[in-house]
């Protein structure tokens, strides 16, 4: 559903997890800046994440959570009363309008709405009576943060633009999922990219660097990289034969993408961006922190990563 301007719109959370993204404003061309540029080329082994679709079909499918839609199916969120908290980057370093408008409105339309979403399934079945996912791990004690967007020359090191965390008391455990935001004036994300070996601008290579480098650097498995317009979704797994690590990457997830069950309903045609992420929060809840977390002094930096030669 693509509300127009000042109108109202009501859902549940299944149609609000199953819903498409709202459009994003067009840009014009003077918009088209290089501050969106990513920083980082990614030197590792790169695969398809072939299983993604149907790990996320078989999530969504699970009986526990399609109870806890079913029990949540008379509850109306305005999506509209879902506002993005203040934007943190100082505008003097944003110095391009479609910046701020993309990671605001991810922040809006996909983040806010997918984690009403997840604290809303736990609502109370019965007034004396905890609901509970049960054999789905998650939890609605989740948090995000955005950090501020800074010009390249001003400081070298640089935080990631979103970080999805659950409060704990470990080193880093609070971090469970990373966010790496770009706009389409400057990085395009498209299919058939061609060579997955190309180190050139433009490539998945380095699109993937920055993120990449974050998820390493938190000793984090799940990722994302998001235009808005085309979201692709990362995993770091540990290869069983010889102990090296591969980032796998999912199929482009377009922001009109809506979550539609296959005609034999046993899997997903497509899904959505805010389905896609709270997955991913499914699988950074696990108890068993090597489901989402690894030693990053595995993995060799100068391996995984190197900085963008200028």
């Amino acid at each position: 559903m693509d509300p127009t301007p000042g109108q109202l719109i009501y859902q549940n959370p299944k149609e609000v997890i199953e819903d498409r993204l709202q459009d994003l404003d067009s840009v014009t061309d003077d918009e088209q800046a290089p501050t969106g540029i990513p920083r980082d080329v990614f030197k590792g082994p790169m695969d398809s994440w072939h299983g993604f679709n149907k790990e996320v079909s078989t999530f969504y499918a699970n009986q526990h959570l399609q109870d806890a839609f079913a029990r949540t199916s008379g509850m109306r969120i305005d999506v509209d009363a879902m506002k993005a908290p203040p934007y943190w980057a100082d505008l003097n370093h944003t110095q391009v309008t479609e910046a701020k408008n993309t990671h605001f409105s991810l922040i809006h339309s996909a983040v806010n709405r997918m984690f009403t979403v997840a604290k809303a399934l736990f609502h109370d079945a019965t007034p004396t009576q905890t609901a509970s996912l049960q054999s789905i791990p998650m939890t609605d004690d989740w948090r995000f943060v955005t950090t501020k967007m800074r010009r390249r020359e001003e400081n070298e090191e640089f935080e990631p633009n979103m970080l999805f965390k659950i409060p704990g008391n470990e080193n880093n455990q609070m971090e469970r999922v990373v966010g790496n935001i770009k706009f389409s004036g400057t990085c395009h994300i498209r299919q058939n990219w061609g060579n997955s070996d190309s180190q050139a601008r433009g490539s998945m290579r380095h699109i993937f660097g920055q993120v990449a480098r974050d998820m390493r650097e938190r000793g984090l498995r799940f990722g994302f990289i998001s235009t808005y317009e085309e979201t692709v979704f990362l995993k770091i797994e540990r290869q069983e034969n010889d102990g090296s690590y591969t980032l796998f990457y999912s199929d482009i997830v377009r922001h009109t993408h809506r979550t539609v069950m296959g005609s034999d309903q046993q899997a997903l045609d497509s899904i959505s961006v805010r389905l896609g992420l709270l997955h991913l929060l499914h699988r950074a809840t696990y108890e068993d922190v090597s489901t989402w977390s690894f030693n990053p002094d595995d993995i060799r930096s100068e391996e995984w990563a190197c900085k963008e030669l200028d």
